[in-house]
């Protein structure tokens, strides 16, 4: 997914859910990762070059692809991939660039010119998104419907703006797809009290406590 997404970013999105348990691409992503750097550290002496970008794309990618514990909920991050493709322009120039004619070589940086170009036009077109944190979360929601994360964001983005209605509409949403959401709870609260539905909001704060009573905010 990073490496496809490297040449030609059009899937992003600011956030992508889990689905929550294990799925075949999960699985796979995980035995293929470990078993490609114990392929690359056997054969690190031969090719040193390739080894260390590679590993090092990989090391950093690792807390990307859920290999190692991170972030909960979720399943990739677009954001934090820049870093990790250090690696492969490392290996690209290392060990390809020299075995190239000067006139391949050419050919190859103007193919790269012409790759940047067009991902300053993508970033142009994509700057629109981060503008504010309701466009970010319109994205979200209108890329994953059926994400309660995307829906409570989304609402409270909503919120902030003082649609409270509307807002109120997502947090039910949210709760529809997952009921034991405290902070879809406490949204809807607040968002309940905003509109003078006061013993609704209080009914909300306080299943919001009964599923954490951590949440000190629903006090």
């Amino acid at each position: 997914y990073y490496l496809s997404q490297l040449l030609c970013p059009v899937l992003l999105s600011p956030f992508h859910p889990h689905p929550g348990a294990l799925t075949p691409w999960s699985v796979a992503s995980g035995a293929g990762f470990w078993a490609l750097m114990l392929l690359l550290f056997a054969r690190r002496r031969f090719y040193p070059g390739l080894f260390f970008g590679s590993a090092f794309f990989l090391a950093a990618i690792a807390p990307n692809l859920q290999v190692v514990p991170s972030v909960g909920d979720v399943l990739v991050f677009d954001h934090y991939a820049y870093l990790p493709c250090i690696g492969v322009f490392y290996v690209l120039f290392r060990n390809l660039g020299p075995r190239l004619s000067p006139v391949r070589f050419s050919v190859m940086l103007f193919f790269l010119v012409v790759w940047i170009l067009g991902l300053f036009v993508m970033t142009q077109a994509y700057l629109p998104v981060w503008r504010n944190n309701f466009s970010v979360w319109e994205k979200v929601r209108q890329r994953y419907p059926a994400s309660d994360t995307a829906l409570v964001n989304h609402g409270t983005a909503l919120a902030e703006r003082g649609k409270y209605k509307e807002a109120a509409t997502d947090f039910e949403r949210a709760l529809e797809l997952n009921p034991r959401s405290s902070g879809a709870w406490y949204n809807r609260g607040n968002a309940l009290f905003r509109q003078e539905k006061y013993s609704e909001a209080i009914a909300a704060f306080k299943k919001s406590l009964e599923l954490d009573p951590k949440l000190c905010l629903a006090y």
